[in-house]
């Protein structure tokens, strides 16, 4: 886990995740294993201080929900948005569907404008 957490995306691959895996997001569905890497390194590659937290999990067959907290303090460009360098506490839920022990689709919940608002308000 904890390369992971410095940038190393590497982990995400067909041991755990299917070759076209889904990740549901706001902007439209990315499909396949670097547009997933692609996806969370940006939480990754541009925080810094970075925690990682499942609250909870719970699941029945081939569906898991689980609550989440992310914390880090952003460094530089966050999905193409220049942003002061923030703190960014972000709270979600994740629906996950798994094929054969592997997953196939996340679908991400949480406040898009949270997550403005905490990266680019002025710290003054």
């Amino acid at each position: 886990m904890a390369s992971y957490l410095s940038g190393n995306t590497t982990v995400m691959s067909e041991e755990y995740f299917t070759k076209d895996v889904v990740i549901v997001t706001d902007e439209g569905d990315l499909v396949g294993i670097n547009a997933c890497r692609e996806y969370y390194a940006n939480y990754l590659i541009y925080f810094s201080e970075i925690k990682w937290a499942i609250i909870d999990a719970f699941g029945q067959g081939d569906r898991l929900v689980k609550h989440l907290n992310f914390k880090g303090r952003c460094i530089g460009m966050f999905f193409g948005i220049a942003l002061m360098r923030n703190d960014l506490d972000l709270s979600g839920k994740t629906i996950v569907t798994l094929v054969d022990g592997k997953i196939a689709k996340e679908d991400d919940f949480f406040c898009t404008k949270s997550v403005i608002d905490q990266l680019t308000e002025s710290n003054v």
